[in-house]
């Protein structure tokens, strides 16, 4: 029996054609991964997102000083001169904080969410869910802060978990953590750790992350793949 002839085929040939075939593969999920994700949310669309969860967000701005506040947007201000009232001025949380001078940093200073206040808007309005998302007001509240850092040429957000007591101390952790943010160091008593004592006025764990990392994360949250503000809430 006569076999016809075949070609030798080259080794490093066929192997320069698999990587090439390997690269083409990526390049087009990279394309079509580019296509899909939609870019970082602006402060307009989670405001916008925030209002139809029945929320009015607002951000303020002192100098390199900020601070956002979240209030339900279907209850009135009651009268009262007390400005500092939460209940009477239906403030269900607030962030504030400062942009640092050097560094890029955004400074997160505090943040606090009433309970009390998002179980009244819920008792006023069956519809209210509590912000649209898994981590309710404090995600609407800590975007629209990560947005205005970015916006002012921030890279970092830094905050400090204060260590006033052991239990609030590591739900602290735990939350930020779940938000994206990354354990650097503990600030304790030690000489070394004066300067970081003095910016953040006591003892904690120290975390950081970038925020373009942070804002991409939570991005979907509010607005579509093709750019649009979520009406309702995202369901996973």
């Amino acid at each position: 029996m006569v076999f016809g002839h075949y070609p030798q085929i080259n080794a490093s040939i066929v192997t320069k054609l698999f990587f090439a075939a390997i690269v083409i593969s990526i390049s087009t999920k990279s394309i079509h991964s580019l296509k899909t994700s939609p870019p970082l949310a602006r402060s307009d669309q989670i405001i916008d997102f925030a209002s139809s969860q029945g929320i009015t967000l607002t951000i303020t701005t002192l100098g390199p000083a900020y601070r956002a506040i979240a209030k339900s947007s279907h209850l009135a201000d009651l009268d009262n001169d007390d400005e500092d009232d939460a209940w009477n001025k239906n403030i269900l949380g607030y962030c504030e904080g400062f942009i640092r001078p050097v560094g890029s940093i955004l400074h997160l200073d505090k943040m606090e969410v009433y309970s009390t206040m998002t179980r009244r808007a819920r008792k006023a309005n069956g519809k209210f869910k509590g912000g649209g998302t898994q981590f309710g007001v404090g995600l609407l509240l800590g975007n629209l802060c990560l947005r205005h850092g970015i916006d002012n040429g921030c890279k970092f957000a830094e905050f400090l978990a204060i260590d006033d007591a052991e239990y609030q101390h590591k739900r602290l952790v735990r939350y930020y953590k779940a938000l994206g943010l990354k354990e650097v160091r503990y600030v304790g008593e030690d000489i070394k750790d004066i300067p970081d004592r003095m910016v953040w006025g006591g003892c904690g764990t120290l975390m950081k992350a970038e925020l373009d990392f942070l804002l991409a994360k939570w991005t979907p949250e509010f607005i579509t793949e093709d750019g649009s503000v979520r009406i309702t809430a995202k369901k996973d």
